[in-house]
């Protein structure tokens, strides 16, 4: 598989415990995991969320735009094999400005 650079989008940092898109309940303050950064997603800004990360997606992309619009910390077009590690972990430190993550 070929890596893939992750697009960081903002200059903030964001830390949270890591929730898949499907926990709508658990959202608020959390680091998202959605597939990929299509419009269909754009429901979890209403969630107050911490943070996203996608597997597909570009600088581009609609979640990118509103991300950067809303000042929300998010980590798009990570490729299969990042996000299945991060999206997986417990909880992550998104630094956008320093083009870091970390599992905590």
């Amino acid at each position: 598989m070929p890596s893939n650079e992750p697009n960081f989008i903002t200059r903030k940092r964001a830390v949270g415990t890591v929730c898949s898109h499907h926990e709508r309940d658990s959202l608020e303050g959390a680091i998202v995991a959605i597939p990929s950064a299509d419009p269909g997603f754009d429901w979890i800004f209403s969630r107050k969320i911490a943070g996203f990360i996608t597997a597909f997606g570009g600088a581009n992309s609609h979640m990118a735009i509103r991300a950067n619009e809303l000042g929300v910390p998010a980590v798009i077009g990570t490729g299969e094999l990042l996000y299945r590690h991060w999206s997986s972990a417990r909880k992550l430190s998104i630094d956008c400005a320093s083009q870091l993550v970390e599992i905590l």
